[in-house]
Formats: structure tokens, C-alpha cells, sequence
């Protein structure tokens, strides 16, 4: 049984797990032992980019600020609209971004980190 936990940070996520010989272990994800808790939603498409891509993009002058969401944790329960985003451009529905939408994107990103490293190292990794 693979014992799993996230700690969705209001900065960072890190990712733990216990081995099978019950040695508790960072998950590296991103090649980093931490993820920042930024994501930045491509305006068009509406795809998210999560964790240091997001960071390098919030601080670039030359990404729409307004499309980088940073901190949403402390608004979980409030039931916010952060932003909205307009997948297919004008022509598209208008969708609201929530804290609970962000925090969606934010897992997805890091159980699909998660899947991947576990199959390229599944005869490697005891858990």
C-alpha cells in the first residue's frame, strides 16, 4: 500500500511518501523537492501552467499578470471568483477561476508528476 501526502502550501506543495520499509521520502517533482504554488492560465486556451514555469512567467514583464493566480489557498471556502478566462477566445464561454478550480489544476499537475515517475522508475521505487 503506497502512503502518499500532499502538502498543498500557500507557497510551495511538497509531495512525501513512506517506502515500503517505512522511510518516509520527498517526491521530487519538477527535478525539485518543492513546487511553487503559482499557475498561470494561458489566456486562449485556458491551460494551466503550474509551478516554476508559472513562476518564471509571473515574473516576466512580457505574461498578463491577471492570468497568474499566487496565495488563491487563503481564499479556499469563500466561495471567490479569482478571474475569469475565456477558453476559445471571445467566441468561448466565460468560466470562473477559483481557488477550488486552481487547487484541481495544482493536484492534476502533481499526481500526473506523480505517475509519471513512479512508471519510469517502477523497478526502482519500493512504494
Amino acid at each position: 500500500m503506497a502512503r502518499l501526502g500532499i502538502d498543498l502550501g500557500t507557497s510551495n506543495t511538497l509531495v512525501a511518501y513512506v517506502t515500503q520499509q517505512g522511510t518516509p521520502e520527498i517526491f521530487q517533482i519538477d527535478g525539485a523537492p518543492m513546487v511553487p504554488s503559482i499557475i498561470y492560465l494561458e489566456e486562449q486556451a485556458g491551460n494551466p501552467d503550474v509551478g516554476s514555469v508559472a513562476r518564471d512567467m509571473w515574473a516576466d514583464p512580457g505574461y498578463a499578470l491577471p492570468h497568474c493566480y499566487r496565495r488563491w489557498k487563503l481564499r479556499m471556502g469563500e466561495q471567490v471568483v479569482l478571474g475569469t478566462m475565456q477558453p476559445g477566445g471571445k467566441s468561448g464561454a466565460t468560466l470562473p477561476v477559483t481557488p477550488e478550480l486552481l487547487t484541481r489544476y495544482m493536484v492534476e499537475h502533481i499526481m500526473r508528476e506523480i505517475s509519471q515517475g513512479w512508471a519510469a522508475n517502477r523497478s526502482s521505487r519500493s512504494w
